[in-house]
């Protein structure tokens, strides 16, 4: 980063206000150690950690326990450096100041020009703004992840239903003044709020009439964005660096046929399109062994009209699953003269895990959690196939610029805009 920002010139990165927030050792996406301090200084702090932690490598190992509180962190630079990310950052800040001591005088005394510099004294805590100045902010639009955010599991986020309700009454309000003539009810809340979710396994459909249902009040299908759907969306747009060097957005011709590798949700949501699916379901038998499948992989027929494969997480997921993505992702089904255009390859999500953990209690909403576990996601099914074929796939959910502009796009709709902020995704 202090790299990049020399190279723009006029910039001096020893002196641009930082931020370094990381979330190592906590629970529940907490961060666990903030430091705010000068670029420069930073630097720093983390060239120094790291010679503490190859002291520690050799007996010491509190430098090595130090540098692991660095990682994974988030570097904030710039104006946005000076904002209260975390309740509670001043206590968090003279936490890693003590640990920093500490690290340095169990690794022995560093010589003069190795020692760490003091980080800045932290700010008095301001004081924790009541909620309607948060709300009264009055964007446009919110855009609230679902897992994490409203619920974690089956249970709802303590606070978080009641937060979404008064979203949600803002912009019924909003679109309610928009029919009246006249009427002037001061700037809204919010005008729109979507839900955007990287989880495939429900059909916006199902989502809506759950959240509907948590909620008390009624949230439309085309509220909420998720993977399955963005995947589903990907298959009408040209992908990049095609043949006809389409620009990413351009049309594209509808798929003959796809391979559904995921969810139910899923193959609803590409169905939608007025495309047919084919699933392993229509390849193997029910019930057919695994060793079978080994033998019958050489000889088994594919269909040619497969023109793309789509890859969600299910938990259904098996070996005939990887043969099939693989072999029609990498067109083994295709022979030269019936290869028109490549074989799409898309997948819903990159994430590779989500971390679960047991029910929510006072501990858990605080952010201590209890051994958690991992449950693999559709970015770890996705390495497996990309790694059979030899490709790389389009991936639709978050955080790609597809599905932000797709979403986008919506919101344009939403609020009777003539979507310029589906054609800034895209140039993004």
């Amino acid at each position: 980063v202090c790299e990049a920002l020399a190279e723009q010139g006029g910039r001096d990165p020893r002196t641009e206000p930082a931020l370094l927030v990381s979330n190592a050792g906590s629970g529940g996406g907490r961060p666990q150690r903030e430091w705010r301090a000068p670029l420069g200084q930073l630097e720093r702090v983390v060239r120094e950690s790291l010679h503490l932690a190859a002291e520690g490598a050799k007996g010491a190992n509190a430098g090595a326990d130090w540098t692991a509180q660095l990682s994974p962190a988030v570097l904030v630079v710039g104006p946005a450096a000076g904002l209260d990310l975390r309740w509670g950052a001043v206590e968090a800040a003279q936490e890693a100041q003590a640990g920093l001591s500490q690290a340095g005088a169990a690794a022995g005394p560093p010589s003069p020009a190795a020692s760490p510099p003091p980080l800045a004294s932290p700010r008095p805590p301001p004081p924790p703004p009541a909620e309607s100045a948060i709300l009264s902010r009055g964007f446009d639009a919110w855009l609230l992840d679902l897992d994490g955010v409203v619920w974690r599991g089956q249970e709802a986020i303590p606070g978080a239903l009641e937060a979404v309700r008064k979203l949600l009454e803002s912009a019924q309000g909003h679109a309610d003044a928009e029919l009246t003539p006249g009427a002037d009810t001061g700037r809204p809340v919010a005008k729109a709020v979507v839900f955007v979710t990287n989880n495939s396994l429900k059909t916006r459909a199902e989502y809506a009439a759950a959240l509907s249902s948590s909620l008390g009040r009624p949230v439309q299908v085309d509220s909420v964005a998720t993977s399955a759907w963005a995947a589903a969306q990907l298959l009408l747009l040209a992908p990049p660096g095609d043949e006809a060097g389409a620009e990413v957005g351009a049309e594209a011709p509808l798929p003959r046929k796809v391979l559904v590798c995921g969810s139910a949700a899923l193959e609803a949501e590409v169905g939608l399109l007025g495309v047919e699916c084919v699933t392993v379901a229509d390849h193997f038998p029910p019930g057919a062994k695994p060793e079978d499948m080994v033998a019958a992989i050489a000889t088994l027929p594919l269909d040619p009209m497969v023109d793309a494969v789509v890859l969600g997480f299910t938990p259904s997921f098996t070996f005939a699953h990887l043969c099939l993505a693989a072999n029609y992702a990498a067109g083994a089904h295709r022979t030269e003269a019936a290869a028109t255009r490549p074989v799409r390859f898309v997948a819903t999500n990159p994430d590779a895990f989500n971390a679960v953990s047991g029910p929510l209690t006072p501990a858990s909403t605080s952010g201590s959690t209890s051994n958690p576990r991992v449950l693999p996601e559709c970015g770890s099914l996705l390495a497996a196939v990309e790694r059979a074929c030899g490709r790389r796939a389009e991936v639709a959910g978050k955080p790609s610029r597809l599905m932000a502009a797709a979403v986008l796009a919506g919101l344009g709709r939403k609020l009777g805009r003539a979507e310029p902020g589906a054609e800034a995704g895209r140039r993004r």
